[in-house]
Parts: C-alpha cells; structure tokens; sequence
C-alpha cells in the first residue's frame, strides 16, 4: 500500500490576528491500525472544546462537521470573527 498522508502530523490554524491569544484550532493526527484525528479548539490558554475522530471508521465527514460547528459558533459569538 502506497503512504497517501505526507503532511505534518500536528499544526494550529489561526482563526485571529491575534494568533496565540485568539482562536484558534490546534490538531494531531496518529497514524496505525486506526488513524486518529485529534482536535481542539482554543481561546488563548483556554480549551473551548475538544473532539477526537477515528478517521478509518468516521471518515473525512466528521472533520467536516467539527469544522461547521466552530465556524457557526464563531459566527455567533463574534459576528465576524474573520476580521478580529
């Protein structure tokens, strides 16, 4: 079986400018006989939430809806969030 994952296994997306104090989302991937994404989302020092997704029996949907989820309740919270 050919490798088709060669990025970094772990990273941040900055949501705001302000990076490190701001939002933000902060992920891990383990690869093995299940390959897991962690994933969680911070303000600042504060986790606001956190979801780990089995990528092998979830699929690529999941990590789509996390996605939906933060950008909504960014949406929500901060209007937009993508100016800050």
């Amino acid at each position: 079986m050919t490798a088709m994952w060669e990025a970094e296994s772990n990273g941040i997306v900055y949501l705001q400018s302000s990076r490190e104090h701001g939002l933000r989302l902060e992920f891990d991937i383990t690869l093995g006989n299940d390959d897991m994404l962690d994933l969680r989302t911070m303000r600042g020092d504060e986790t606001v939430g956190e979801q780990t997704i089995n990528l092998d029996k979830a699929g690529p949907m999941e990590i789509i809806r996390s996605f939906q989820t933060v950008f909504g309740d960014l949406r929500a919270s901060t209007g937009a969030w993508w100016n800050e």
